[in-house]
């Protein structure tokens, strides 16, 4: 890029002087340094006027860096943001639109850019939550902002809309409505999140069926997200032919 300037948010006010094009992709995401909530702290410091510009750095940075990773590279950036993105999710203390910029700019450049090169993502997750409140209100948002659909039976358990539509059925409706919500994501070759905080088998079905599939990275986390922690992944031999989008397909879950 020309205009090193250009790159280096300084502002004298706030004391901040941040060079928002950094060097590889880990240095956006990396959970071990807590970057993504580190660096929409950042963010949150420029006034909003002059968020654009900074952002539009960071994501022709990303899409930049994207480009130029061989396959392998770019597998391996696209288990680790992923997993990472679980992790920090899990323990962010904020969420604003600072965060959702970021990682809309970072995350959701990412992972467009690889469905683009023909991969998408499917991970699923076993965990148990005392408190929903992450699971049913902060991760459809954080997902979204970052690409992926975010699919939960809690999530839909949790609509007080349910009692009323299957009265006495609502947690073997809650289950329906998200498999049919991953089956829609599958069609439409969405990158996605599954996650099960009451474990059945069944949840996984279909999710485990497109494990080794073209085009298919698919990815299994039933240990806490702690440091060390470990997931299993099968990655796909051969990238996914996509048809071109029309205007007319839908969006699965309607958004």
């Amino acid at each position: 890029m020309e205009g090193s300037s250009a790159l280096l948010e300084v502002d004298q006010n706030w004391g901040i002087a941040v060079d928002w094009a950094l060097p590889n992709l880990v240095a956006y995401f990396d959970q071990r340094s807590n970057t993504i909530e580190n660096m929409a702290g950042q963010l949150r410091a420029i006034p909003e006027r002059q968020r654009g510009e900074v952002l539009g750095v960071v994501e022709s940075n990303v899409r930049r860096l994207t480009a130029e990773l061989p396959r392998d590279m770019l597998l391996g950036a696209a288990v680790s943001w992923a997993d990472d993105l679980y992790k920090a999710g899990c323990s962010l203390g904020t969420w604003d639109d600072a965060v959702a910029q970021y990682l809309t700019a970072t995350a959701g450049t990412f992972f467009d850019m690889l469905s683009t090169k023909g991969f998408v993502v499917h991970f699923a997750i076993d965990a148990t939550f005392d408190d929903l409140t992450r699971p049913v209100q902060l991760f459809p948002d954080w997902y979204a902002a970052a690409g992926f659909i975010y699919t939960s039976p809690a999530l839909f358990a949790a609509d007080k809309n349910l009692a009323a539509l299957a009265p006495g059925h609502e947690q073997d409706a809650a289950r329906y409505m998200c498999e049919t919500l991953v089956g829609e994501c599958q069609q439409a070759v969405r990158h996605y999140v599954l996650l099960d905080v009451d474990y059945q088998p069944e949840t996984f079905t279909s999710t485990n069926a497109t494990a080794g599939k073209s085009g298919v990275i698919h990815v299994f986390r039933n240990e806490a997200p702690t440091p060390g922690s470990k997931i299993q992944v099968v990655l796909p031999t051969r990238a996914l032919r996509r048809k071109k989008s029309t205007s007319s397909e839908s969006t699965p879950g309607g958004v």
